[in-house]
């Protein structure tokens, strides 16, 4: 910023319409624009690298070091901010240039990935920069945009590992239920309840926050349950599938 024009300074003496107000007010925001461009450019800059995550899924250095331009940005945001602007607005328009750049490149890095690691890695990237956000005022419309799309990538997620889950059991489409079919699933299933670990896809270990894999596995068994539940019930199941589903859902737990 150029100079405040606040009470301390010269504006109680001049109009809002007078040529140096007006001039010092341009100033000010060219420069905020010229800032929040360079700061977007430096951003962009490091997705030139085009680095790939490696096995453990975790950000790539090009995403911390966004990150961290980030949170020094954000650290003396509070002081830079001339009087003139709301901390609210300048906050904004700064988001509003940073954010973007910083998504972009959470996803080219997560571009050739297969679709678990894809959500695995996006999930983990997203929700660092949601707690870095998080410990900043006027920034909850963003937060909200980033808790979306963790949400969306959860739920990507979920459904994969429901997939995973009905793979490893044999369970077949409800078109194509048979009792040899049934008698398959019913030797898989418990082999898979004595070591649950054979039904998760190993990646979604990965995931950071023990919270986000909670929501993952009770989501994917609610889902089996419900499939399991037809399963029972069907006329073919004559005494295979003995186990009810809130013992199913016991033993996923």
């Amino acid at each position: 910023a150029v100079v405040s024009t606040q009470s301390t300074g010269i504006k109680p003496f001049l109009s809002e319409t007078a040529p140096l107000i007006l001039l010092i007010s341009e100033l000010n925001t060219q420069c905020r624009k010229q800032f929040n461009r360079h700061f977007a450019l430096s951003v962009s800059r490091l997705s030139d690298r085009n680095e790939l995550p490696g096995q453990d899924l975790v950000p790539t250095s090009a995403f911390q070091e966004a990150v961290h331009l980030l949170k020094i940005i954000l650290n003396t945001h509070d002081v830079s901010v001339v009087p003139d602007i709301s901390p609210t607005e300048s906050m904004s328009e700064l988001l509003d240039v940073v954010i973007g750049p910083i998504l972009t490149l959470c996803n080219l890095s997560a571009s050739q990935l297969d679709p678990v690691d894809n959500a695995v890695y996006i999930i983990n990237l997203v929700a660092g920069l949601y707690s870095v956000l998080a410990m900043y005022e006027n920034t909850d419309k963003k937060l909200e945009l980033l808790q979306n799309k963790i949400d969306e990538e959860l739920e990507t997620l979920t459904n994969l590992q429901y997939d995973h889950m009905i793979k490893i059991t044999s369970v077949p489409p409800t078109e194509m239920i048979n009792t040899e079919r049934l008698s398959t699933v019913s030797t898989k299933l418990d082999q898979a309840l004595l070591n649950t670990e054979l039904l998760w896809l190993h990646q979604c270990t990965r995931l950071s926050a023990l919270r986000h894999r909670n929501v993952v596995w009770h989501g994917a068994c609610e889902q089996f349950v419900k499939v399991y539940s037809t399963l029972i019930q069907s006329p073919h199941n004559t005494s295979m599938l003995t186990k009810s589903p809130e013992q199913i859902a016991d033993l996923l737990k």
